[in-house]
């Protein structure tokens, strides 16, 4: 797994690199990496396997894990934590479902290019904010958080909550709804 991982994102980098959608190649490499960080490095395909086997990292049945979930959420705000962009959307192919939808009062972004493009916007205008989430709540295959975001040791320039569909362990659907934003 450790060399088709490997592969996977020479893959991701040349179809980035010629302009060609690289939302398929993204999701092999994050579950080849996912398989190579469970110790399945030295084995071939057969290994990732194990992941669909396993079944939803968010529990199965209508439960949810609220452990998985917040695990799940805390990778889904570090998505919007990071900067380095191809390490952005390694962190969101391991997040999101591959058609997955983001909607809010400002946009609607369906697929993973079009959450990763509104995340970089973020990004731009908010070059040094940082996101953090509260307690998780969650069941029948959905979570709900609160979250804020701004400048480390300053008050908080935004806040709200999302409400988050999952599938098979990962992001399908985002709600966010914005509280306030306050002065910062």
């Amino acid at each position: 797994m450790e060399t088709h991982a490997r592969s996977m994102r020479h893959l991701v980098e040349e179809s980035e690199a010629a302009g060609v959608d690289a939302e398929l190649p993204r999701l092999f490499q994050a579950m080849a990496d996912r398989a190579v960080a469970a110790g399945h490095g030295s084995e071939g395909y057969p290994a990732m396997v194990h992941q669909f086997r396993a079944g939803p990292a968010t529990g199965t049945g209508e439960g949810t894990d609220a452990d998985a979930g917040a695990r799940l959420v805390a990778k889904y705000i570090s998505t919007w934590n990071e900067r380095d962009p191809r390490r952005r959307r390694a962190l969101a192919a391991e997040v999101f479902t591959a058609h997955a939808e983001y909607v809010d009062p400002s946009v609607q972004a369906v697929g993973l290019r079009a959450i990763d493009d509104h995340i970089a916007r973020w990004q731009t205008q908010f070059t040094e904010a940082t996101f953090q989430f509260g307690e998780v709540h969650g069941h029948h295959n959905s979570v709900y958080f609160d979250w804020s975001f701004g400048l480390s040791g300053e008050s908080p320039i935004g806040r709200g909550w999302d409400t988050v569909e999952l599938e098979h362990g990962r992001i399908r659907r985002v709600f966010g709804f914005f509280a306030s934003r306050t002065a910062g």
